[in-house]
């Protein structure tokens, strides 16, 4: 009967036992579960801020500050006086141009050495008509410079220019002829001429050196005086 009743408070005492174990146990469970929820060190990401601030704008230099030019100025009296202002030591001066001012073509009808104007020729005549020409202008006539048709009818027997023989300087002359060929149709005929320098540039006789050397004819089918013949035109010439 006595063991009867020490195991019944054993058991008693193992039942108060559990109870309060049982008491502090959710305490327990509680703190663990909240320290569970706690962050860790490892598990928290740090926002880099600087990644979403925008980037900071350029600095921009300031502007040189202009230097001011200056001027040097004369006082209006020593002008009025005459005096002449000192230039800058740095100053320039303009070159100088030596370039030789270019010569003039130019020619002067000294006279007609054969068939003077308004001569009266037989149809189908060949004879040579010649000019006696100054040179008049202040460039020398080379022999690149020439006799050549300008205008009117051209009665030449040969369509070439007629070259200077020789060099013909200012204040020269020369005498220039082509051969001329009367056409089968009777009427007053001119014929006009240029001289032609070695550029190609024309001029003839007159101030303006823009007149041309003038051949003028009539031919006629029958004429009363003899008509010049060729063989009578470059007699003629030589004998000048």
């Amino acid at each position: 009967m006595k063991n009867k009743h020490v195991m019944s408070a054993l058991v008693l005492f193992v039942l108060l036992a559990a109870s309060a174990c049982a008491q502090t146990n959710p305490q327990n469970t509680t703190n663990q579960d909240s320290q569970s929820n706690k962050p860790t060190q490892s598990s928290v990401h740090i926002l880099d801020l600087s990644a979403t601030q925008p980037p900071a704008s350029p600095t921009v230099p300031p502007a040189p500050t202009p230097i001011p030019t200056q001027v040097q100025t004369v006082p209006t009296a020593a002008l009025e006086a005459g005096d002449t202002p000192a230039l800058e030591a740095n100053a320039t001066t303009a070159p100088v141009s030596m370039t030789a001012p270019a010569c003039t073509n130019r020619a002067e009808l000294v006279k007609h050495l054969t068939v003077s104007d308004n001569t009266m020729i037989r149809t189908g005549t060949l004879f040579a008509k010649a000019w006696r020409i100054k040179n008049t202008g202040t460039c020398t006539w080379t022999t690149a410079y020439s006799l050549v048709f300008s205008s009117g009818s051209n009665l030449a027997l040969s369509q070439a220019p007629a070259p200077m023989s020789s060099e013909v300087k200012p204040g020269d002359t020369v005498d220039l002829s082509v051969l001329i060929m009367t056409p089968d149709k009777i009427g007053n005929y001119n014929s006009n001429w240029m001289l032609r320098d070695g550029s190609g540039n024309l001029f003839g006789i007159g101030d303006a050196a823009d007149q041309p050397i003038a051949l003028n004819i009539s031919v006629q089918q029958t004429v009363d005086q003899k008509g010049p013949s060729c063989a009578l035109c470059q007699k003629e010439v030589h004998q000048q």
